[in-house]
């Protein structure tokens, strides 16, 4: 769907309008090419970028803890598709699912400026998400400079092991990120652990 109806309904844009600060769709925020480091997209030497990812000092990535019916968990380095422009690589963002889909999240990752991490596990969602799953109260909220890191915490706060995350297992493979003897604040793990339902597939 298009961004700029949902903003409209859900009220951001006059959120935004009242504190002058322009909405950007990055759909069709005029792509340039930019090289993939370590060939990640094995389709394309090249990811294209919307200008405003591309002039970004930080992109902070705020995704819903989620279930997701290929990648297992949806948090925030998954979330980074959201700055690919659908107007380059279609809805879904098809051509990086053909590229292959758990290789195309760690390429995304990879390209993109210095990514600050902000999960909103206020209310998760399990069963078969992203789009049809059900929602789980957790009063998870978790942040950290290390995207690779936070999704591995939350992970495991979703009662999922390393290896039943594959992106994040590559990542860990790869050397990218923390994903093993991270060190955190705040809530203990025991207080903030649930076990999220998976995705049942046919």
């Amino acid at each position: 769907r298009d961004a700029w109806p949902i903003a409209k309904a859900c009220g951001l844009l006059d959120v935004l309008e009242s504190r002058s600060v322009p909405f950007v769709d990055l759909n069709y925020d005029d792509p340039l090419p930019v090289p993939v480091k370590d060939g990640w997209l094995r389709r394309s030497p090249v990811l294209w970028l919307p200008r405003h990812v591309r002039e970004a000092d930080y992109i902070v990535s705020i995704p819903k803890l989620k279930t997701h019916h290929w990648a297992t968990v949806s948090l925030s380095v998954k979330n980074l598709y959201g700055v690919v422009p659908g107007s380059r690589y279609g809805w879904p963002k098809n051509m990086l699912h053909m590229n292959n889909f758990i290789a195309s999240i760690i390429g995304v990752y990879q390209t993109v400026p210095k990514v600050l991490a902000v999960v909103d596990g206020i209310v998760g969602m399990e069963g078969d998400g992203p789009l049809f799953g059900d929602p789980v109260p957790h009063g998870l909220l978790a942040m950290g400079k290390d995207a690779v890191a936070v999704d591995s915490i939350c992970a495991q706060l979703m009662g999922f092991d390393l290896k039943d995350v594959q992106y994040l297992s590559l990542a860990d493979w790869a050397g990218i990120g923390k994903a093993l003897n991270i060190e955190t604040r705040g809530a203990t793990y025991e207080r903030m652990q649930r076990h999220y339902r998976r995705v049942e597939l046919a």
